[in-house]
């Protein structure tokens, strides 16, 4: 047990680490999948970690981008960062293909035709 005198300071530290956990839960959806396997849990809890500290870490590339109600500040919050990314992410793309046309199917084009 540490001496009372620096309790406190450990005390303090529980702060941060419980905004943390509102973060990951409510920003950044860490709650939110329904993962079937322990492993898939594992490693989607992994990803929090690593995702926040991308986030940290592109405060300095995004341009502050606040919703209405809110007011314009110079050194984003990890939240305010995550609001912009839209844009860096649509500027890096994607390397996923574009979806191929849908083929037509006869018997569905006849069975729409006749509902409306």
């Amino acid at each position: 047990m540490p001496p009372i005198s620096e309790v406190w300071r450990l005390y303090l530290r529980r702060f941060t680490v419980d905004h943390w956990y509102r973060f990951l839960k409510q920003r950044l959806h860490w709650t939110l999948p329904k993962l079937s396997t322990p492993k898939q849990c594992e490693r989607w809890s992994d990803l929090m970690p690593m995702i926040t500290w991308e986030l940290w870490l592109a405060g300095d590339i995004v341009a502050d981008n606040p919703l209405p109600w809110q007011k314009s500040i110079d050194k984003l919050t990890p939240g305010r960062v995550a609001q912009a990314m839209g844009i860096i992410l649509e500027a890096i793309g994607t390397p996923a293909r574009s979806p191929k046309p849908q083929r037509k199917v006869p018997w569905l084009e006849t069975r729409t035709s006749k509902t409306t």
